[in-house]
Formats: structure tokens, sequence, C-alpha cells
């Protein structure tokens, strides 16, 4: 079995998801921090080697979420991009699933859980209409488990991104179910979507680490880009450091910031089709349309390294949709959270009981972990650093930080009425 691997950095995480249910000559086609406009993509640049896949898994709810909530991505744009991603992978006649990641709200700059499930909905319409297999995350780690518990951060490391280990035993999982249980459909040509990628007389350059490798033009000199049938959407880029292009069109410029990561930006301006474009160098511009993290720098100094552009067509193509069956919901694939939990528990009760073992020097490590894992967390989650900091001190009770942070944080919740 063949596999084709889309999504965001849940995807991407080192020993994580990926690494448990690829193996070496599967098409590992996800990028962090990218949603469904970013799967589209993927699918078109590599269409050919996606036919010789036989299953393809899918991942984008949590950033589609993130892009409304951080980069203020108008809601109802992000929908349409969901509704255009379920076709596009219906149309490629491969076996689908979707994994729907969840989040844990520490803190209040994560989005709202009426977001996530207004986007949750919007995905799970699409699984209904095709007929697609899924496994849902937010039900098993969302909505059951308490943001205020310590055993919660062990699974949910932040905001959206679970535990790698237990993202690589879901993987095996999926691999090990669809190996004999998978099967072809029939390959639809119309899509409303196809890559480009403009160059003028710019170089290509070979770009490669242990994860990517892309041929990227070198945007040195401007570029002149007519799209007869449709408008830009996105573009994908793989500067050296932070970089910015300028994009001149007859109803005013964008300027654009990216990060020096590969990375698809989705392009918000409506009516791009023909402009000019090159890399500002030199002072930073303003930035006209955010992008994900990106850090604004004062100076520009690289320019700006792009594979292609995803386009949008202007004419949608007629769609006939048949079901491939009922909805599947897999959410048996599912590792068992209860031994995380236990391994959890028992790494922080063993150090605990033998603060005094021989072993100084890893007990030293531990406790100046636990330490600085409780004051990154303070203005995040009181409850969860107090338990961090309490940990601490029973390995060093004598530390003057954590007596003296113990102190504080015990005074913080103790005016919030906390039960210590």
């Amino acid at each position: 079995m063949k596999v084709c691997l889309l999504g965001g950095s849940n995807s991407v995480n080192k020993f994580g998801f990926r690494d448990g249910l690829c193996v070496n000559d599967d098409l590992k086609l996800a990028v962090g921090a990218t949603g469904s406009l970013q799967n589209i993509h993927a699918l078109h640049l590599h269409e050919k080697d996606i036919m010789s896949c036989d299953l393809i898994v899918s991942e984008s709810n949590g950033n589609d979420t993130y892009n409304i909530n951080a980069i203020k991505y108008p809601k109802q744009l992000i929908k349409d991009n969901i509704k255009e991603l379920y076709y596009e992978l219906y149309r490629t006649g491969k076996e689908v699933l979707i994994l729907l990641t969840p989040m844990v709200r520490y803190s209040n700059g994560a989005e709202s859980y009426d977001l996530r499930n207004e986007i949750e909905d919007a995905h799970m319409e699409q699984i209904n209409k095709y007929g697609f297999y899924y496994i849902n995350l937010e039900e098993t780690i969302t909505k059951k488990l308490d943001p205020k518990d310590p055993k919660t951060r062990f699974i949910m490391t932040d905001d959206r991104h679970p535990n790698v280990a237990f993202m690589h035993a879901l993987g095996v999982n999926i691999r090990n179910y669809f190996s004999n249980n998978f099967r072809e459909y029939t390959y639809s040509e119309g899509s409303n979507f196809y890559v480009t990628s403009p160059r003028g007389d710019n170089s290509i350059i070979k770009k490669e680490n242990s994860y990517f490798s892309r041929e990227l033009i070198e945007l040195k000199s401007e570029v002149s880009v007519n799209v007869n049938d449709g408008v830009v959407v996105g573009i994908e880029t793989w500067p050296d450091e932070v970089a910015q292009i300028k994009i001149k069109h007859n109803n005013g410029n964008v300027v654009k910031s990216f990060n020096q990561y590969l990375a698809f930006n989705e392009i918000i301006h409506p009516d791009l089709s023909r402009f000019t474009m090159e890399s500002n160098l030199g002072e930073a511009l303003l930035s006209t349309e955010p992008s994900i993290n990106v850090r604004e720098t004062g100076i520009v100094n690289k320019s700006v390294l792009y594979s292609s552009m995803l386009i949008r067509k202007n004419v949608n193509f007629h769609r006939e949709i048949t079901p491939r069956r009922v909805p599947e919901n897999l959410d048996f694939l599912i590792p068992d959270l209860k031994p995380f939990f236990a391994s959890f528990l028992h790494f922080l009760n063993h150090n605990s009981n033998n603060s005094n073992n021989s072993n100084n020097n890893n007990n030293s490590n531990i406790v100046d972990y636990l330490r600085d894992e409780a004051i990154r967390l303070e203005n995040k989650d009181m409850n969860l650093a107090y338990e961090f900091m309490k940990r601490a001190r029973d390995l060093r009770p004598t530390g003057p930080v954590i007596k003296k942070k113990l102190a504080e944080f015990k005074k913080i919740l103790s005016k919030q009425n906390k039960d210590i």
C-alpha cells in the first residue's frame, strides 16, 4: 500500500504521525501551518505521483480554524476552500481518510470552541457528502480531557498538537488497518484549480533538507503574470530568511511577507489575474496581507524563493457526485490514552520518590525542566504551573527560585479562591 499524506504540523512533527503512518516510498506532502487550500495545491503540484497512491490521508481543520482566528482570513473563504478540497480529494479516485485534529484551549489567545466546532461541522458536512472515512480526535481528546489536569498537558503539548508518541501510534494503527482494506474509484478530469510557475528571466535553484525537496524560482527580477482563466489564490515559498513580495496590479498593490520555512501562503486579494511581482529588498514594507508565523523585520536581505502558484478557475465544473459509502468513523483506531497517562504519572512519581538516589545529574535535569516549564506556563495556565513547581520542590526543596515562585503561585491561586 502506498500512502499520500496531506496536512499541517501534526503531520510533520518528527517521530510523530508521519513516521508512524508512512514508509520510505510514501508521498509525504504535509507542510506545517497550512489549511485546506495548501492540500489542494499539493494535490495538483504532485498529481502524477498521487496517481500511484492507494490511500490519501488529509488533516486541515486545525489550521483552517487558526487561519480565521490568528490571521483573520474571512470565515466564508475558508469554508469555500473546505468544500473545494473535498471535491479535489474525491476526483483523485483514491481511498480517502480525513483526520480531524483536536484542540485544548489552554490560553485566551486560542480560538474559541464555538469556532472550532463550526469549522469541524463544515468538514463533517463534506465527509457525509462524499462518504469518506474519518477519525475525530476532537471527540476523544478535546471533549474528554480537563485542560486543568496536568495529565492533559502530556497528551496535548499545546493548544493544537497532541503528544508525538500518541500520534505515532495512531499512524501505525491506520496503516495496519488500510494495508488490505482499500479500493480504487473513478478518476475525474474536471477541476477548478491548477498550478503554474511563472519565472521570467529568473534562475531555478534546488533546495532540500531532511524533510522536503523543491525546485525554486529565485525572484531577482520582475515577473509578469497573466492568468486568462482564473485568479491566483496562493503561492508556495521557501526563502532563506524572512522575505517580501511586491505585487502590482491595476486595483492597487499587495505586499506579503514570508517566513524562512517551506510554506503555502494563501492570498486573500480577490482579483489577482494580471500583475507584476518582484522581491522587496532593503527597508521592509508594511504588509497588506497577513501570513502565518512570519516575524516582521526591519531590513529584507534575501529574494523570495517560490515553487509555484495555485490558480482558481473562473468557471466551475459541473460535478457528478456519488457518495462512496455511508461515512465510516474509524475512531476505534485511536490509541488508548490510559497507557500514556500511566507513563507520565510513573515518570513524575518515580523521580519525586527517588530525589535522593545516586543519579544526581539526571535528577538535576528533571528539576530544571519542571521549574523552567512552570515559569513558562505561569501566564498561560497557573494551575498547571503550580503543579509542575510543586514537583520541582519535591526534588529540590531548598532551591531558591523554586521556593520563591511556588510562594508566588500559591498567593495568586489563593486570590482566585482556588483550593490548594
